[in-house]
C-alpha cells in the first residue's frame, strides 16, 4: 500500500495524545480528511493541540458522536484507547473499517522490521539491537511502543535500511497483515489485567505477532 492512495480518504483517529498527533500530521500530510475523536475536552488536550495549530482537521471532542463515526471511511485507534467500546461495534456494524495505529503504518514500511515483543525486557533488548547493528555499521530506525510511533518514521525524508520496533499488546490487538522480517519475544507474566479479561486475552493480543509468518521470518 502507497501513502499516495490516502489522498481524499476520510478517516478518523481516536484517542489524540503524542501518537495521534504524529498519525494526524501524517495523514493530512498525505491528502486525507481527517477528524480527530477524544472523549476528553478541549481544555484537557490543550498541550497536544497546540502542535497541530494550522493543520487542516475536524474535532469530535468530549466524547464520541455516533453520526461523526458513520461518516469515515476508515478508523484509526491510538494504542491507548480500549478496543472494545460499544461505538466501535457500531460503526462495523455499519461497515466502517476499524485498526490500530501500528497496524495501519506498518503497512506502508517497505524496509525490514525488527518487532520486539513481551512482558518484561522489550526496552532494553530493543536498545541492544540498536547498539548491534551500529557495530555492524547498520543505522537502524527505532520506535514503535518506545519512543517515536511508527507514523514518524514514515513522515521522515530519510529512511533506514531496517527499523527496530518495540511492539505492545496494545499495539499487537489489531495486527492483520503485519509481518515483520524478524520477532524476538521476550517472555510472558501477568500484565495489564485492567485491560484484559484474564491472562488467556493478554496471551492471545501477544501471540497475534505470529499470525503472518512465514518460511522467511526469523524469530
Amino acid at each position: 500500500m502507497e501513502l499516495s492512495e490516502l489522498n481524499g480518504k476520510r478517516i478518523l483517529i481516536v484517542g489524540l495524545a503524542r501518537t495521534g498527533v504524529s498519525l494526524a500530521q501524517l495523514l493530512v500530510e498525505n491528502g486525507a480528511v481527517v477528524t480527530v475523536s477524544d472523549h476528553k475536552s478541549k481544555a484537557e488536550l490543550s498541550n497536544f493541540l497546540e502542535n497541530l495549530a494550522g493543520v487542516n482537521l475536524n474535532y469530535d471532542l468530549g466524547g464520541h458522536t455516533p453520526k461523526t463515526f458513520l461518516q469515515q471511511e476508515l478508523i484509526i485507534l491510538s494504542p491507548g484507547v480500549p478496543p472494545h467500546l460499544k461505538i466501535f461495534d457500531y460503526a462495523r456494524s455499519h461497515g466502517v473499517k476499524v485498526t490500530g495505529e501500528f497496524e495501519f503504518c506498518a503497512q506502508f514500511i517497505k524496509e525490514p522490521i525488527i518487532a520486539i515483543t513481551g512482558t518484561n525486557g522489550k526496552t532494553t533488548t530493543t536498545h541492544l539491537v540498536e547498539l548491534f547493528l551500529k557495530r555492524s555499521g547498520i543505522n537502524a530506525w527505532v520506535g514503535g511502543n518506545y519512543g517515536s510511533p511508527l507514523s514518524e518514521y514514515l513522515r521522515a525524508k530519510e529512511k533506514a535500511p531496517v527499523v527496530v520496533s518495540e511492539v505492545s499488546s496494545f499495539q499487537l490487538e489489531h495486527v492483520e497483515t503485519f509481518n515483520p522480517s524478524n520477532i524476538v519475544f521476550m517472555n510472558l507474566a501477568e500484565n495489564h489485567l485492567d485491560r484484559y479479561r484474564g491472562m488467556e486475552d493478554y496471551v492471545n493480543a501477544k501471540r497475534r505477532i505470529f499470525m503472518n509468518t512465514n518460511q522467511s521470518t526469523t524469530s
